[in-house]
């Protein structure tokens, strides 16, 4: 199951070979891997609550604050905007430490295996990442809208748009455009919230974010009518 999850997540380099983690020959993983599964995890918000708690307090021996455990990641002692993540050492593998670092509304990823120095790897490549790129809320909501046209529907057209505001990680200062992609004629009925069409964020010629553009309302299919049926055609248009 954990090998269906990382194929599901597109990790191209990694083989689990037993669910505990323990040491195994056959195990391997990649830093990139590493950090695409620690940027699904924090889409959970027990998992993000729990990697960021610095003390946590249990019970122990009738006490019920009896036992005091302390986060070996020291990055969130000593680091500003620190939420995460997870140490990890052995003797063959050394000093592994994947983290995760909030400033400006864009939160980064790091990821080191086998560093002697962790910490200031990870110092050194936040401040470099934060200085070279910034979150940038590109479309509000609702702000991208078109107009899809609509086989067999009630209307001619079905109005579709961004239902969120896009943010999406760029160098700063770069130039960025909004560009539709080829939109096609969709089948009624069309509910609610359906993805009708998208647009793209372009810079230097490269795709680098996809927006969703949904059906802002339900559209359903048109009943023909006896006359409609017998002529083979809609009387309304």
């Amino acid at each position: 199951m954990m090998n269906a999850k990382a194929a599901e997540l597109g990790l191209k380099d990694t083989l689990f070979a037993n669910p505990h983690g323990l040491s195994d020959e056959s195990h391997y993983t990649t830093a990139h891997d590493l950090a695409l599964i620690t940027r699904a995890a924090m889409e959970y918000p027990l998992f993000c609550e729990i990697v960021s708690t610095k003390r946590k307090s249990a019970p122990y021996l009738g006490d019920e604050n009896g036992r005091i455990l302390v986060n070996h990641n020291k990055m969130l002692f000593n680091y500003p905007g620190t939420v995460g993540v997870k140490t990890g050492y052995t003797l063959r593998d050394g000093k592994c430490l994947v983290s995760a670092c909030e400033r400006d509304g864009l939160t980064l990823i790091a990821v080191t295996l086998n560093d002697p120095f962790p910490q200031a790897t990870h110092k050194s490549l936040y401040e470099s990442a934060f200085e070279r790129f910034a979150a940038v809320r590109v479309a509000e909501a609702g702000e991208i809208r078109v107009s899809v046209p609509l086989e067999d529907g009630e209307e001619e057209f079905a109005e579709a748009a961004n239902p969120d505001d896009f943010v999406i990680t760029l160098p700063k200062g770069a130039d960025y455009s909004i560009e539709l992609t080829k939109i096609t004629p969709v089948q009624a009925p069309v509910g609610k919230g359906e993805r009708l069409a998208q647009a793209k964020v372009v810079v230097d010629g490269n795709t680098v974010g996809i927006i969703d553009l949904e059906s802002l309302d339900d559209q359903p299919e048109h009943i023909y009518s006896l006359w409609e049926k017998l002529l083979g055609k809609r009387l309304d248009k």
